[in-house]
């Protein structure tokens, strides 16, 4: 099992620039990958592009789960939010990247 520092992942997020910053977010306002990951989505504000329901990722409700993503729904209304990757690749926290 690989030991994950979240704070450490924060901190190489941060250091996108702020132009970089809106590639990371879909035209809703939902987190996309690399921001949105394993060790972040639980912080993360989600916005429901069908009702009018916002929270954080502790908030939301798990949709279908495959062997590479799991999906985020709203808890109000079951809207498809966002995708989670299941991967542990974030670009400037791993070594490799």
């Amino acid at each position: 099992m690989i030991e994950v520092n979240s704070e450490k992942s924060i901190e190489a997020l941060q250091k996108i620039p702020d132009a970089e910053l809106e590639r990371l977010y879909d035209q809703y306002g939902n987190p996309r990958w690399p921001y949105l990951n394993l060790f972040t989505w639980k912080r993360l504000n989600f916005k429901c592009r069908q009702c009018s329901w916002s929270g954080d990722g502790g908030q939301v409700d798990i949709g279908e789960v495959d062997d590479e993503i799991t999906e985020l729904v709203c808890p109000d209304c079951g809207a498809y939010m966002s995708a989670l990757s299941h991967l542990v690749e974030i670009p400037g926290f791993n070594k490799e990247s």
